[in-house]
C-alpha cells in the first residue's frame, strides 16, 4: 500500500486531538538539539570537475535505540548553487526536503550502517561551477518522530514504501567511528571572467546625467562571490574615479546613496570618487549588469580621463571595514586570513575600463577599457550619459508595469547592521 504524506499529516493531526492539543502544538518548528542524533560520515571528494556526477559515501552509527524508523538528511549549503544531492530515484525519499524516511528500518547502538551499493546518493556538479573551491554537504540522521515526518509535509512530498525505488540503509562491515563528518567537496580550478564596459557621457555643463556602468561575465563559469570578512554578504566593489568635468550628484547633498536593489554608494573616501557595494551573489556566463551613477557635468570641456573598477577578492575589499571585522573576529577567536578568500577569477586586466566626459581621452585609453571591439578599437567608448529627467520618467514607467529599475535614494549615515 502507498504511504503518502497528506495521511500522515492527517494523522499527526487526529493524534494532536486526541490529546486535546492544536496540530500546531503538537508538531512544532523543527530544532536540530533537540532530538539524539545518530552519527552520520560522509568521504571527503577532491578533484572534482565542473559537470560531474559522483556517488557519496555515506555511513551511519547508530547511538539511540527506537522503534519509530529512521530519518536521514544529506544536503549541500544553502548559499551553494552548484551542487545537487539526487534523490529523486527512490519514492522514500524527498528531493525538496534532501531527505529520506525509512520507517521500518531501527538502528541498533554501535552498529554501522551505510547506503546500499545498488541504491547510490549522486551528487551532481552544475558545470559552470567556479573553482578552485571547497564547500561541504550536511548530513543528520535521527529516530523518526512527528516533527520530522512534518518536514515532509511542509514540502508536500508523497512518499510510497512499498514500491520497489527505495534507498536502502545496510549493514555495513566497515570500521565504526565516534564522530560525525561532513564531506568536503573540492572543485578544482575553473575561474570565472568579469569585466568592466568603458563608458562616455555627452552634454553641456550642468547638466544632469547618469552613468551607466555595465558589468559582464564574459565566460563559461559562473562568478560567484561568497561572504568575506570584507564586505557585507554576497557582494562585489564597484570603485570609480570620474573624469574632469563630471561629479556625482548625491541626493540632498549627501555623500551616500543606494538603489532600489540595495547598491550602496560611498564617495566619502579619499582614495576614489565613489565605491559601490552590489548585492549579487551570482553572475551567471554572458550576464551583465548596468549600475546607473546619477551624475552633473561641471565642466563640458572635461580633461583627463577617469576609470572604473570592479572586483571581487581581499585586493578589493575596504581595508577600514576589513580591519574592524577581522578584530571582532579575533576577538571571538574566530579568524580567517585574507588567503581564504582569494578570487577564483580568471585575469583582472578587464576588470578597470575608462570612463571619459565628451570623448575627451578616448582615443588614447579605448585599449583598456574593456568594452566591445567595434567602438573601443574606432577609439570611441559607449555613450550612457542619458540625462536624469529622462532617466527619473524611464524609471518610473519601468516600475509601473512591473521591472525592476534602479531608483537611487538618500541614505543616512548610521552604520548598517547586518
Amino acid at each position: 500500500m502507498k504511504t503518502t504524506l497528506p495521511r500522515i499529516a492527517r494523522g499527526i493531526a487526529a493524534g494532536a486531538a486526541g490529546l486535546g492539543l492544536a496540530a500546531a502544538a503538537a508538531v512544532p518548528a523543527f530544532a536540530q538539539d533537540s532530538y539524539p542524533e545518530h552519527l552520520v560520515h560522509i568521504e571527503d571528494v577532491a578533484d572534482v570537475q565542473p559537470g560531474a556526477e559522483f556517488p557519496l559515501s555515506v555511513s551511519v552509527s547508530g547511538l539511540q535505540a527506537a522503534d519509530s524508523g529512521t530519518f536521514l538528511e544529506i544536503r549541500p549549503s544553502s548559499r551553494n548553487q552548484f551542487l545537487d544531492v539526487d534523490l529523486s530515484p527512490y519514492d522514500n525519499c524527498s528531493t525538496e526536503a534532501n531527505a529520506c524516511a525509512f520507517p521500518d528500518l531501527n538502528l541498533e547502538p554501535g552498529k554501522v550502517y551505510e547506503v546500499a551499493a545498488d541504491t547510490p546518493v549522486n551528487v551532481v556538479v552544475d558545470d559552470t561551477a567556479p573553482g578552485p573551491w571547497d564547500t561541504r554537504l550536511f548530513s543528520s540522521s535521527r529516530p523518526m518522530d512527528e516533527n520530522l515526518w512534518w518536514r515532509f509535509v511542509e514540502v508536500g512530498a508523497d512518499l510510497d514504501f512499498d514500491s520497489s525505488s527505495q534507498l536502502r540503509l545496510v549493514e555495513s562491515t566497515g570500521p565504526s567511528f565516534e564522530e560525525k563528518a561532513q564531506a568536503r567537496i573540492s572543485i578544482v580550478d575553473n575561474p570565472y571572467d568579469i569585466a568592466m564596459k568603458g563608458a562616455d557621457v555627452e552634454g553641456t555643463t550642468g547638466e544632469e546625467k547618469t552613468l551607466e556602468l555595465t558589468v559582464s561575465n564574459d565566460s563559461e563559469t559562473a562568478a560567484h562571490f561568497v561572504d568575506t570578512p570584507g564586505r557585507w554578504s554576497s557582494s562585489l566593489l564597484v570603485t570609480v574615479d570620474l573624469p574632469d568635468g563630471l561629479a556625482i550628484d548625491f541626493p540632498e547633498g549627501d555623500d551616500h546613496f543606494r538603489s532600489i536593489d540595495g547598491t550602496m554608494c560611498d564617495g566619502s573616501g579619499d582614495s576614489n570618487d565613489l565605491t559601490c557595494e552590489v548585492f549579487r551573489e551570482v553572475l551567471h556566463p554572458g550576464e551583465s549588469f548596468t549600475l546607473p551613477l546619477p551624475t552633473v557635468i561641471t565642466d563640458e570641456e572635461g580633461g583627463e580621463p577617469g576609470s572604473a573598477t570592479v572586483g571581487d577578492g581581499p585586493q578589493y575589499w575596504d581595508e577600514e571595514r576589513y580591519e574592524l571585522i577581522d578584530q571582532q573576529n579575533e576577538e571571538a577567536d574566530w579568524k580567517l586570513g585574507r588567503q581564504y578568500f582569494e578570487s577564483v577569477e580568471l585575469e583582472t586586466a578587464n576588470n578597470t575600463a575608462v570612463l571619459t566626459l565628451n570623448g575627451k581621452g578616448a582615443d588614447e585609453n579605448a585599449a583598456s577599457s574593456g568594452g566591445d571591439d567595434e567602438s573601443e578599437s574606432a577609439g570611441k567608448l559607449p555613450v550612457t550619459g542619458s540625462s536624469m529627467t529622462v532617466g527619473i520618467a524611464a524609471a518610473a514607467a519601468a516600475l509601473a508595469v512591473g521591472v525592476g529599475a534602479m531608483v537611487w535614494t538618500r541614505r543616512r549615515k548610521t552604520a548598517a547592521t547586518h
